[in-house]
């Protein structure tokens, strides 16, 4: 009996876990977040962004003085976001726990076009792990940087 009532319970307890593992994650709730971001690089107000959806570690990765520099750089260089389209986005479970995902968006500035791709997690909330965006504009920028840095000024 005591084995009976052993299995009875073992399957309940794993049996969620495993099929959970291999179930979609819904990533739209990521959406309003995504677009938040956007909200507030257009407003230059990157800090009301931070505060609510970026992870501890992101966080520790940077500083809020670093991603309001880092918002300024892509509102200048970009312009006001003039539409926003989701390309992708997908997630899975890990460890039955929490969800890890990555979310992608084909963004029109008023200035050029890009791409940004949140990495997200989830335990009851989204939240942002790392925020990326591209765009050719970003790239060029990034070029004439690298060759200005490494020119020699005698020369």
């Amino acid at each position: 009996m005591k084995r009976i009532s052993y299995l009875a319970l073992s399957l309940l307890l794993f049996v969620p876990l495993a099929c959970q593992k291999d179930a979609p994650v819904d990533t739209s709730g990521v959406d309003p977040v995504a677009q938040s971001i956007l909200n507030a690089i257009a407003r230059g107000d990157a800090r009301s962004v931070y505060d609510a959806y970026f992870t501890p570690e992101y966080k520790s990765d940077m500083t809020p003085k670093e991603w309001n520099d880092l918002v300024a750089g892509y509102r200048e260089l970009l312009g006001n976001v003039t539409s926003v389209k989701r390309l992708r986005g997908s997630a899975k479970w890990v460890g039955g726990q929490f969800i890890d995902g990555e979310v992608a968006y084909n963004v029109t500035w008023e200035k050029g076009v890009g791409e940004m791709t949140l990495d997200v997690t989830k335990e009851n909330d989204w939240k942002v792990r790392q925020v990326r965006i591209a765009s050719p504009q970003i790239d060029e920028r990034v070029d004439k940087l690298e060759t200005e840095l490494t020119t020699d000024p005698a020369e």
